[in-house]
């Protein structure tokens, strides 16, 4: 039984619980009317619904946001911070415990799927400022090195408050309606595409993966699962940084793979850099929207594009072997 087949077969529901909990009252419960600063922080998986939700609150409030690692927040001076949102999993990790040691935790939130008892005993948070979208419905915990629901559902619960305070209506149904977009659109796509991805798709592969404008969370994230996953190596550029010399050390490589995240909507620059592209092998992954929809569609699309190259290469990518030397940075709990 491949676990990322479980992950991703109950991938909908655990979403669709998730904005349903009680986490998204307390997040949207959560006064940031006077905050000026908010620092969203995750690794692995979550980062990139760390980042997506950096993005949603700066749109709503104005507020400056930044998405960081937890080593990065430890060495920057945080006092004009006014809250610390973190993102994970388990709610324990101990990368942004130690990474935020220097912060008062009454400026912290913790966006998790763990134990509020658990979490508060072991990080020391204020049981108010655990926010868990844990639920006895939820189809159980996610297993696997790889995070599904780990990425989407903490961006979801910000997503509805995006829909919420911009009054637009349909939010489980936008969710719903990227998560079977994609899982259909992929399903095809590999199906009508063999000789293409055959050639893409090859054991050692390189890819480009190319982000900007509403595209940055998708991006993280494909690159998070096919690094961690061990199957590609990969290089992410920022579009219009490409343009700045990036562009030399692509045309001296042997074979142009390129993953490209795009909008819907196409500026000026980026017909001139798709038409750049052209002399390679590409996968364009538009997204039908634009904004923070076309950040947070495009993000679920990452979800199944990963996936069905691990149907492709018949392996499970929920359990990569590593070796034992590399468990032991992994396991690694003291300070940073």
């Amino acid at each position: 039984i491949k676990r990322c087949n479980i992950n991703i077969n109950n991938l909908e529901v655990r979403i669709i619980n998730a904005i349903n909990s009680k986490a998204y009252e307390k997040i949207k419960s959560i006064d940031l009317s006077n905050a000026k600063n908010c620092i969203f922080i995750g690794s692995g998986g979550s980062y990139a619904g760390a980042n997506l939700s950096s993005k949603i609150i700066n749109q709503l409030y104005g507020i400056n946001t930044i998405s960081l690692l937890p080593r990065d927040v430890y060495y920057r001076n945080n006092s004009q911070v006014d809250q610390l949102f973190l993102f994970t999993y388990s709610g324990t990790t101990n990368d942004l415990i130690e990474g935020t040691s220097l912060i008062d935790n009454n400026k912290k939130y913790v966006i998790t799927k763990g134990e509020i008892q658990k979490v508060v005993t072991k990080t020391g948070i204020p049981r108010n400022n655990v926010i868990t979208y844990r639920t006895n419905t939820n189809k159980g915990k996610e297993r696997g090195f790889l995070s599904f629901e780990g990425a989407l559902a903490p961006a979801s619960l910000f997503l509805k408050l995006y829909f919420e305070r911009k009054n637009i209506d349909g939010c489980e149904q936008f969710i719903k309606g990227s998560i079977n977009y994609w899982k259909t659109y992929f399903l095809t796509y590999f199906k009508n595409n063999k000789k293409i991805l055959s050639h893409f798709l090859q054991k050692g592969s390189n890819f480009n993966i190319f982000t900007g404008d509403y595209t940055e969370s998708a991006a993280i994230d494909l690159e998070s699962k096919i690094i961690e996953s061990g199957i590609y190596h990969c290089l992410v550029h920022e579009k219009k940084n490409f343009s700045h010399g990036r562009f030399i050390n692509y045309e001296h490589l042997n074979e142009k793979k390129n993953i490209y995240f795009k909008q819907r909507t196409t500026s000026s620059y980026e017909s001139k850099l798709l038409n750049y592209l052209n002399n390679g092998s590409n996968i364009i992954i538009e997204s039908r929207y634009d904004g923070i929809l076309c950040e947070y569609d495009l993000l679920v699309a990452s979800q199944y594009l990963i996936y069905y190259i691990s149907n492709y290469l018949d392996i499970d990518i929920s359990k990569p072997t590593y070796s034992e030397a590399a468990m032991k940075i992994y396991f690694y709990k003291g300070t940073l």
